[in-house]
């Protein structure tokens, strides 16, 4: 019979002896030595001893003994013993760990080993797995399972037992996904639990205190103050009292990561309104951005929506999570002047010049625009003098055409244009040398005319101011024309030929 070396840790022996100081001790097993025949034991003397000590049970047999000790006081007096109790074991012979090769179940009475209901393995050595257990014929009620294995010795170990219940209703099965977990961000838990009814009852416990914390039926969301590793469950009991639990280890993790911009933001062109201003859209709806805790992320924008610009200006749009990390994107908004101006210009223009003038000077604003406009800031200029203004500019005899440009600063441009006529003064000799007569001159009413020739196209007559007074285009080579009944005056005469115009004047009186 193989024997085993152990040793024994005796504590708290105590002895006091008329306060003398105790300064030897010894033990002995079973039979008593005699008086200082024993095996000594080293400590540290004193009136009174509290002591560890390991003692050797070398060379004992197997069964039960009695370890004694007793003291000695420093008058030389022994004490009495103090024994104990204790049993020596035979040492168990060590074997090399064996495959598991069987395993059955029984209900409630052992049926003795290898007549339990058997259960299909699926690895030797060792078994960790799922084994689903037809329940069929069961009534409702609580039971014990056992279950035990043999190794590929034929040795059956001993069996293992668990309590359970069979109820009347149905098992759910509780399980739910969560969102990425961070501080002071709430986290999602999404319920993705099966077989539940519909009068079936959540308890929620998100802190692993064994506390219900929601008993919302379906989603929850929560939110962690502090970083850890949190023990998450979900137990559902359904009509009948059948329930489960589903519990997993959600990890929380403080943020400290900001959020990032997927979305591309470049220049923008807005139409300016007819104050060539823009009101500044909302451009936070257009950005893309992710982050690894916060799924609902603050957008705001700088200027903000309806902001009013007049040229191109910086936006700003941030993007912020619940732990305050942030990240911007900037972008330029230009005003788009996109209306072309508009500008008006005079009517064409007849000027008649004076005996001895060679050109027409103009007078103040009258061949200016009569309207230049735009939503946005313009200049005008016109072709003739390259000037803003025709006021004291010069037209030569006969015809010119001015035009006038009118350019807004993002480029747009419109224009229009005139004719400007200046007719020379001719006198009364030079209409004669040319087959044309016109008599008297002055008149004190009554104006004769006599054409050589039969091409005379129109014939009028103009007072000092420009304003035509009599007009005719039906010509005969002898005319007569009455001013009797016009204020007396210089009127201007302008004959038109095929070819040219002859202006003269003439007085009444």
């Amino acid at each position: 019979m193989q024997k085993i070396k152990i040793f024994i840790i005796i504590m708290l022996f105590g002895f006091v002896a008329q306060s003398q100081t105790i300064i030897k001790m010894e033990y002995f097993f079973d039979a008593d030595p005699g008086v200082g025949s024993g095996t000594e034991i080293s400590f540290t003397s004193g009136s009174t001893v509290d002591f560890d000590t390991q003692i050797s049970i070398s060379g004992l047999s197997v069964g039960h003994h009695v370890l004694f000790i007793r003291m000695q006081d420093s008058d030389g007096k022994w004490s009495l013993y103090e024994g104990r109790n204790f049993y020596i074991s035979e040492t168990p012979t060590q074997t090399p760990a064996q495959n598991i090769t069987e395993m059955e179940y029984f209900i409630g009475t052992d049926p003795g080993a290898g007549n339990g209901t058997p259960v299909t393995l699926t690895k030797d050595g060792e078994v960790n797995m799922n084994i689903p257990l037809d329940m069929t014929g069961q009534a409702v009620g609580d039971y014990n399972i056992s279950f035990r294995v043999r190794d590929d010795n034929g040795i059956w170990g001993i069996a293992e037992t668990r309590e359970f219940s069979i109820a009347d209703c149905t098992q759910p099965i509780p399980s739910y996904s969560y969102s990425t977990g961070c501080v002071n961000t709430p986290t999602d838990f999404t319920d993705l639990s099966t077989n539940a009814d519909a009068g079936a009852t959540y308890s929620w416990d998100v802190d692993g205190d064994g506390v219900e914390d929601y008993n919302t039926v379906g989603d929850i969301s929560h939110t962690y103050t502090s970083e850890g590793e949190y023990n998450v469950s979900l137990t559902i009991v359904n009509d009948g009292g059948c329930n489960y639990t589903f519990s997993e280890i959600v990890i929380i993790n403080e943020d400290i990561t900001d959020p990032e911009i997927t979305s591309t933001h470049n220049t923008q062109q807005v139409d300016a309104d007819a104050n060539c201003e823009v009101s500044l859209p909302d451009y936070t709806g257009d950005v893309t951005a992710t982050d690894d805790c916060d799924n609902d992320l603050d957008i705001t924008q700088s200027p903000t929506a309806s902001s009013i610009i007049s040229e191109t200006t910086e936006i700003t749009l941030t993007v912020t999570d619940d732990a305050g990390n942030f990240v911007e994107v900037t972008f330029n908004v230009e005003v788009a002047d996109n209306t072309v101006p508009t500008i008006t210009c005079i009517e064409n223009q007849s000027k008649q010049l004076f005996e001895g003038e060679t050109a027409y000077t103009v007078s103040g604003t009258e061949f200016d625009p009569t309207e230049s406009s735009d939503n946005c800031d313009f200049t005008v200029i016109n072709d003739f003098n390259s000037s803003a203004t025709l006021e004291n500019a010069n037209f030569p005899i006969g015809s010119t055409t001015v035009i006038w440009t009118i350019t807004d600063n993002a480029g747009n441009p419109a224009n229009c244009n005139f004719d400007i006529q200046v007719n020379a003064f001719v006198n009364i000799e030079t209409l004669q040398q040319n087959g044309i007569s016109i008599y008297p001159n002055p008149t004190n009413g009554i104006l004769n005319f006599e054409f050589a020739n039969n091409n005379i196209q129109k014939l009028s007559i103009s007072d000092i101011t420009g304003k035509t007074i009599i007009e005719r285009t039906e010509i005969q080579q002898n005319e007569m024309i009455d001013l009797s009944n016009f204020e007396n005056g210089i009127y201007i005469i302008k004959i038109q030929t095929d070819n040219e115009i002859f202006t003269t004047k003439i007085v009444k009186e």
